[in-house]
């Protein structure tokens, strides 16, 4: 993992991730800001972050898609800083849940994007997922 670091952040990865970043912001601007009276930033601000990493980290677009995944991210991240007691209804509980699932719909992606990448599909430098192969 150490050596493959560097090859996220040359400047030619850093390029292809500033037209990704451009894209993935129009279109949440469009959805979430635009014609609002009132606009919550943090959770909007969230949402963009978090649907970033999900298109370059794992090449995920579509924001039902990615609405799917937060919900276990948050219980996760608040699970993470709880008292470690596995008993239905706590936030650890709830983590361990949600964890779970996520590991299953990320098998499931890279399933997926590895046979993509056999047939051709896809590319090696789609996404930080594909160099991890």
């Amino acid at each position: 993992m150490r050596k493959m670091l560097p090859n996220f952040l040359k400047p030619e990865a850093l390029q292809r991730y500033v037209g990704i970043m451009d894209h993935i912001a129009r279109r949440h601007f469009a959805d979430g800001w635009e014609n609002k009276d009132e606009i919550v930033v943090f959770p909007l601000a969230k949402n963009y972050t978090f649907w970033l990493a999900c298109r370059l980290f794992i090449s995920v677009e579509d924001p039902d898609h990615v609405n799917k995944f937060a919900e276990p991210f948050n219980l996760l991240a608040s699970g993470l800083i709880s008292i470690p007691i596995d008993l239905p209804g706590t936030p650890f509980y709830k983590a361990i849940k949600a964890s779970n699932f996520i590991r299953k719909e990320l098998v499931s992606i890279i399933k997926q994007r590895k046979i993509d990448l056999a047939e051709g599909k896809a590319t090696p430098t789609q996404d930080i997922c594909h160099t991890c192969f």
